[in-house]
């Protein structure tokens, strides 16, 4: 097995060490409602974040005032996961020292992992609403993930982001990896209010394209994915 050069070796913890990440503040103009409860056909409640224009706002006066159109993504990692903040700025997500980026990236202190950054997006016009999927972070329930009981969870959480008075009735999802996935699940359940999915970098085939790609078993990030997930789910 040829071993990494002591300059590769040295890239990489300086890139875990201090990860080409630029957080930026809360923007203004945006309206930010937090655990918002949103009830599935069971009964079970699921909890959003929900960020949209305040009146006034650029993205309000793109829409002439009016509703706008809805970016929605759904996921186990939790919600309220956030970039932390501290007295020099904010602490990225800790997978942001594991996986190494090739270039510099910024976003808000609003952007989860893998998700869509509302300060990007609703400045634009748009509404964003990230979801704890069943389980997860503050939503109840057990979790059963890639099933299609979160298919039926994220179908009437789009079903609920369509009809809000804010909204124009069409709901967008955007997301990567597992944020990607569950998109599949709930286009599948066929949500009248959904207009459109935008997966980055997800796959079909659990078994050749994750747990054994080429035939060989993945052993490093099926145990720190379990992790992570293990985490964000509910205990009661």
């Amino acid at each position: 097995m040829k071993l990494a050069s002591p300059r590769t070796v040295s890239r990489r913890l300086h890139g875990m060490a201090r990860p080409p990440i630029t957080i930026t503040a809360p923007p203004a103009g945006v309206i930010a409602e937090w655990n918002v409860p949103i009830t599935a056909r069971d009964g079970t409640v699921l909890r959003a974040n929900v960020f949209r224009p305040a009146p006034g706002s650029p993205g309000d006066l793109i829409r002439g005032g009016g509703p706008v159109p809805v970016i929605m993504c759904a996921h186990p990692y939790n919600k309220d996961a956030l970039p932390k903040k501290v007295p020099w700025g904010y602490l990225p997500s800790p997978q942001y020292r594991v996986f190494h980026q090739p270039e510099p990236i910024t976003f808000s202190a609003w952007t989860g992992w893998e998700g869509p950054d509302p300060a990007h997006w609703v400045p634009l016009g748009y509404a964003v609403v990230v979801c704890d999927l069943r389980g997860f972070g503050a939503s109840e329930g057990t979790g059963t993930m890639l099933s299609k009981q979160e298919g039926e969870d994220y179908h009437d959480l789009i079903e609920w982001a369509g009809t809000q008075p804010w909204s124009t009735g069409k709901v967008g999802l955007l997301g990567v990896s597992y944020l990607a996935l569950s998109q599949y699940r709930a286009a599948a359940e066929q949500p009248p209010h959904l207009a459109a999915i935008c997966p980055w970098e997800g796959f079909s085939d659990v078994y050749r394209d994750f747990a054994k790609p080429g035939g060989v078993r993945e052993h490093g990030f099926f145990a720190m994915w379990g992790k992570i997930t293990n985490k964000s789910g509910r205990t009661t």
